[in-house]
Parts: structure tokens; sequence; C-alpha cells
């Protein structure tokens, strides 16, 4: 993999280990040089967040459990993504791989960017995410660029969703865990669950290009992005997209027919193709008439921002 410029930002040793199985009950949780405020994930992999009083800001630390007396899996998939840099990726600070007891019991860490707007799912959960066309084409163009970005480097990242698309402090896109990301020719790790942004040939367990795989995924967010709602009917997201489903979705979400010439139906249409060989490639769906329309520029997205603030 090639080498990026490594974000400047001072490392902090970190000496304690958080425990994933009560809350922290002082009002601050001391991590070195870091003091933890509050755990915002309650995930497999809990997340915190924290003060750098190095840095003046705020962090994200999350905590990755040792394995048989081992680094975590996980924790060394996304670790070494440490030098990646783009301006649609949740920026890795520093790693702490830390050591295990005598026991074999240990953490192991990664200290990122604090995302300040949370992400799209609890911004459209919420009802935060308004029904702007311009505001879905603008982060779905940002999308676009931070997935070209891993692809250009042999990444596919293999678990895009809404939970994982963060808003930062500059209220742009943040793309964020790569727990599941593989380098080209690299064997995948089986994932737990099958969900709604899952391609085809994931679910059936014979997928050999995983950026087409990103690509299905992406088309289902652009979908979720502009009418809030899975591209399937009643409980069938488990399923392949079915085209002969447009109709009736696009008449439930936007009150009219649809139009075949509709350059968002041809786009989404063309992300969700069954068949991976014959799906779009970025470069065609950076191509699209719809894409190519207008997007906010940041004074715009500061406006609409406020509204988003935890």
């Amino acid at each position: 993999m090639d080498s990026y410029e490594t974000p400047r930002f001072k490392a902090s040793k970190i000496k304690d280990v958080p425990s994933d199985k009560k809350e922290i009950q002082s009002s601050h949780y001391n991590l070195g040089e870091l003091k933890i405020l509050k755990k915002i994930c309650r995930s497999r992999f809990p997340i915190y967040l924290a003060w750098s009083a190095a840095n003046k800001c705020c962090v994200w630390v999350k905590c990755y459990p040792y394995e048989s007396g081992k680094t975590n899996k996980s924790y060394r998939r996304e670790s070494r993504f440490i030098s990646l840099s783009h301006p649609y990726l949740l920026e890795i600070h520093s790693i702490e791989p830390s050591s295990p007891d005598m026991y074999g019991k240990g953490w192991s860490f990664i200290v990122m960017e604090q995302a300040s707007y949370g992400n799209l799912y609890s911004l459209i959960v919420n009802g935060k995410f308004p029904a702007d066309e311009i505001l879905v084409r603008t982060y779905f163009q940002q999308l676009v660029q931070g997935v070209e970005f891993l692809h250009s480097h042999r990444i596919a990242h293999m678990d895009l969703r809404l939970e994982n698309l963060f808003i930062g402090k500059d209220r742009n896109l943040r793309i964020f865990n790569f727990a599941y990301s593989q380098v080209q020719d690299e064997e995948p790790i089986k994932q737990r669950e099958m969900d709604g942004y899952k391609a085809p040939e994931i679910r059936r367990g014979d997928f050999k290009d995983p950026f087409a795989a990103d690509i299905y995924a992406m088309g289902v967010l652009l979908f979720i992005m502009k009418f809030q709602h899975f591209p399937y009917l009643g409980g069938a997201s488990d399923q392949p997209y079915q085209e002969e489903n447009w109709e009736v979705l696009y008449k439930i979400h936007s009150g009219g027919a649809s139009d075949e010439k509709d350059p968002f139906r041809t786009l989404f249409l063309s992300m969700v193709e069954t068949d991976p060989m014959k799906r779009a490639s970025l470069r065609k769906v950076k191509e699209s008439s719809w894409y190519r329309k207008e997007v906010y520029g940041n004074q715009h997205l500061v406006k609409i921002a406020e509204h988003w603030k935890e």
C-alpha cells in the first residue's frame, strides 16, 4: 500500500482501560493524557468521547478487547489504514496496540477525530435530514469521492451504511468503520448479518468483486437519502432489489408516476443491477446527469447543520 502523510496530531499514551461491561460512573475517566467524558457507542467495540488536553479538542476512542491474548483481528484490520488521509474519511489520529496482562486480557485503541454532528442514520431517524435533493446530491458526491479514493488504492469498504457515514465539524461527510474492509485479492471477513445494503452476490456467498459490492450499497444509500426508506417493499430488505418495485416505490414516496427518463431513476437502477458485471462503475456514476447537477457549498451546509448539533 502506498504511504501517505500522517495527520498532525500529538499521539497520547493510553495507560488505563475503560470497561465495556458497565457505564462510567464518574464525570471523567482517565486514560493517560486523554479524559473520557462518556460512552457514545455500546457496540461490540465501544466508542468513547474523550478530551485531548494536548490537542485542545474532543476525540473518539474506539476500544478493542484482546482475543486469546492477542490483538483483536478487527483492530489489526482497521489500524492498518492510519496513513490514509482524505477529506471524506474519518481521520485516525493514533493507534495504541497496548499489551495483554498476565491473564491474556487487554485492550487496543484507535484514537480518531470526533464527528460533531453524528451519523446519517441518527439524522434521518430523528427527522433532522431534510427532503432536499440538492443536499442528497451534495453528500452523495462526497460519498462517491471518498469511496473512489479507497478503490483507487485497492481498498473496498464492504460495510457502507447510514450508521457508518458521519458528518464532521466542517459539515462534510466522513466514511467510518473499516472493520470489514479488504484490500484487493484479500480474503474477506465473513459478515455476521445480511442487511439491505448487501449486494445479491454477497448474500449468495459467491462474490468476486468487492468494489462492485460497494457500489450496490451506495445505490441503496442514495435511495434512502432521497426517500428516507429502503428500496424494498414490506419486509423484503433481505432480498436483492427488484427493478419492478421501482414504480410502486416511487409512487409511495413521491406521490406520482415515475418518468422512465428520470435521471435519478436511471442512476439508481444502474447501481443496484443484480449482475455485478453489468453494475455501474464509479466513472459511470460520476458521468450521470443527476450526479452532475447543483450541490451546496459550505455556507449553505452551515445553515442546515444548525439543526443537527447534538
